[in-house]
């Protein structure tokens, strides 16, 4: 056999190959096709998504008076930013008072007198509108 005659038969061969390789596209194909979407939806979580699923999983604790206590890994990261604070690490002290609504800047308190417009005396109304006008 010359060479250009294995070369056409085995185009030929790899032809038929990919012809018998193809497959119509049918519900169990869809099927498939889906659940491999799926699959790869789950591998490409966002990073939220995984803080998310692994904060819930619970693991054995062990705290420093040697106790185990069951916990989620949210728990245990708690734990490690409160013995960083009480090491004196100011961030995680900081944090921590953000979380547990403890910050001052969560502790704005807003007083303020307000009066419905028909409330007003005339007077009191001309006044208002004046202070209004000195601010514009």
């Amino acid at each position: 056999m010359t060479k250009a005659k294995e070369t056409s038969e085995s185009k030929k061969a790899q032809k038929k190959k990919r012809k018998a390789n193809k497959t119509s596209f049918t519900s169990e194909t869809a099927k498939k096709a889906q659940k491999a979407s799926c699959e790869s939806r789950k591998r490409n979580c966002s990073l939220k998504e995984w803080a998310k699923f692994y904060g819930k999983q619970h693991i054995e604790l062990q705290m420093p008076d040697k106790t185990k206590v069951d916990a989620t890994w949210d728990g245990a990261v708690v734990v490690g930013l409160y013995r960083s604070a009480m090491a004196g690490d100011s961030k995680a002290a900081k944090f921590l008072a953000d979380i547990t609504g403890q910050s001052p800047a969560q502790q704005v308190e807003v007083k303020a007198q307000v009066k419905h417009e028909a409330d007003l005396t005339p007077k009191e109304a001309a006044e208002f509108i004046a202070e209004l006008d000195k601010r514009i």
